[in-house]
């Protein structure tokens, strides 16, 4: 595809010279905006295992392009884990969510909304493999997180000590 600028030449006319762009194509040809459009149109179809595998496609192209230690490919790391639990791979789920968690907290502390977000699904993952002892101890810094973040009487907070609450239940 060739693109003109305009260069003058001396004082009195315009010269037009070509540009020539390429684009670098990857093995594949698919953009990362095609793979965003095809992850969302499986999630509305339902068709997690197809989802999976755009997410991870996502993730990883997302990862080379902008490091991992982007927002972007957090993004990717949490939904690519929420397929997972999805589709009931909660071992695979809960590897993402320690991963993203980490970088979270290296990013942006303990302190921000998105770093409890992690930590809550972290929480969940947890439960859902089965470990409970884990999963409480996680709820119970969420809850501590929350309060100090939104407040004793907050949605979030008071969802966080739910949670908390009846997984030690469960565990006795």
């Amino acid at each position: 595809m060739a693109k003109f600028h305009y260069k003058q030449k001396g004082n009195s006319s315009i010269e037009q010279k070509p540009r020539v762009y390429s684009i670098r194509r990857s093995q594949s040809s698919e953009t990362l905006t095609d793979l965003e459009i095809l992850y969302k149109a499986c999630l509305r179809a339902e068709n997690y295992r197809k989802a999976c595998d755009t997410a991870q496609k996502i993730w990883r192209r997302r990862k080379k392009i902008f490091g991992e230690m982007h927002e972007k490919t957090l993004q990717a790391l949490g939904e690519y884990g929420e397929v997972y639990r999805k589709l009931g791979k909660y071992r695979n789920a809960l590897e993402s969510g320690k991963r993203s968690y980490e970088i979270r907290m290296r990013l942006l502390g303990e302190s921000h909304p998105k770093t409890l977000h992690t930590l809550r699904m972290l929480a969940d993952g947890y439960a859902k493999c089965g470990d409970l002892q884990k999963s409480a101890e996680v709820w119970e810094k969420a809850y501590a997180c929350s309060r100090k973040l939104f407040g004793e009487t907050a949605t979030e907070t008071l969802s966080c000590k739910t949670a908390w609450e009846a997984v030690c239940q469960r565990k006795i």
